[in-house]
């Protein structure tokens, strides 16, 4: 939270404790737990069978949540409320309408088609004062909408140091000096494209590349239960046993980054592909695909790779590219932490920020 505190005052809801909570209580943040019914906990837009009678059901399981919010912006003279997620947009147009606060959705979720996309385009014309996108292809949700502005995510690029030690997680991996180390980064989704990866890697090993994948993540929604057990079958069944390593959840982010040779983001689906920014920030080569926001954040052959979504070959063949051109490799990473430095920095992030929180509550 990098707001300045003689201005803004934040209080962060959340429906339960978690790292999460514990993190923001470090640094000094003011935590609210607000619970959630079991089931608007459950509730996701890539579930099987999600219908609008479910989303109908979804406001009357609200009703509490709704009360307790309510009753939080009046105890606290709440002057604004920022909602991150599909389902907090909805509370907040409710909250927006019931207590007459002021009201910005920082919408970070990329909905190309449906009946989703048409409520959260007809709401965002008249609940938010104010929508905040993460990127354009994320924005074209609001086409039309004259209160949508996209700013970029930002990062501390002092977080990803060149100098850190690549060859320590490299000896814990298990990855010799001769070998070229894959990773990415990521829940265990299907949307993230893993499977792909995993095709990929199978087609580079075979043309005869001594290379192994570290995948750094795990499953944290309860839709994608059973992805990674499907993932480790997969791995079995293309004889990858002793090339893929799965890590886990993971905090030290930049250290496995640094360990990297290439990094790549397979998504078949992103609204902005964040840890591809972080990926260049540590001066990686990046491979990624053209959806959603990615060709925003990633240059196509100058700061990176980008490929096909779903199409493993293509993306072996950008793999093999970068393997085999170790001149390219630095060339696309030296191209990529410069764009970071020029075009993605935290402090850029925090002061457009504040800049629209300023003009919504009219204070300088």
């Amino acid at each position: 939270m990098h707001l300045k505190r003689e201005k803004y005052h934040p209080i962060i809801t959340c429906p339960g404790q978690g790292r999460f909570v514990e993190e923001l209580r470090k640094i000094g943040v003011e935590i609210e737990i607000i619970p959630y019914h079991r089931r608007i906990l459950d509730f996701s837009r890539n579930e099987n069978g999600l219908h609008l009678c479910n989303f109908l059901l979804f406001f009357w399981w609200l009703m509490p949540t709704i009360l307790a919010l309510k009753k939080l912006i009046k105890d606290r003279g709440v002057h604004l409320v920022v909602t991150n997620g599909i389902k907090c947009h909805f509370i907040g147009a409710v909250l927006s309408f019931v207590t007459k606060t002021r009201l910005i959705w920082h919408v970070r979720d990329l909905i190309e088609t449906g009946w989703l996309k048409w409520i959260l385009r007809s709401l965002g014309r008249h609940f938010p004062d104010k929508i905040i996108v993460n990127s354009h292809a994320v924005g074209d949700i609001f086409s039309g909408n004259g209160k949508k502005e996209t700013v970029y995510n930002g990062i501390d690029i002092s977080r990803f140091d060149l100098g850190i030690d690549r060859e320590e997680l490299r000896s814990v991996l298990n990855v010799d000096k001769n070998t070229k180390l894959i990773g990415t980064i990521g829940h265990l989704a299907p949307l993230k494209g893993f499977e792909e990866l995993l095709e990929a890697l199978a087609e580079v090993i075979k043309r005869g590349f001594d290379t192994k994948l570290a995948l750094v993540g795990d499953t944290i929604y309860s839709s994608s239960d059973g992805y990674k057990q499907k993932l480790l079958s997969l791995v079995y069944s293309l004889g990858l046993k002793d090339r893929v390593v799965f890590t886990g959840f993971r905090e030290n982010i930049p250290e496995f980054l640094a360990s990297f040779d290439i990094f790549v983001l397979p998504s078949r689906s992103e609204g902005f592909g964040r840890v591809n920014l972080e990926a260049m920030a540590m001066g990686k080569p990046v491979i990624s695909t053209n959806v959603g926001g990615i060709p925003e954040v990633v240059l196509d052959e100058i700061t990176g790779i980008l490929v096909p979504p779903r199409n493993s070959h293509e993306l072996a063949q950008a793999t093999i590219r970068l393997l085999n051109d170790r001149e390219l490799r630095e060339s696309l990473g030296r191209e990529g932490r410069r764009r970071v430095k020029n075009h993605f920095t935290l402090q850029a992030y925090t002061q457009r920020i504040q800049e629209i929180y300023g003009e919504i509550l009219q204070i300088e």
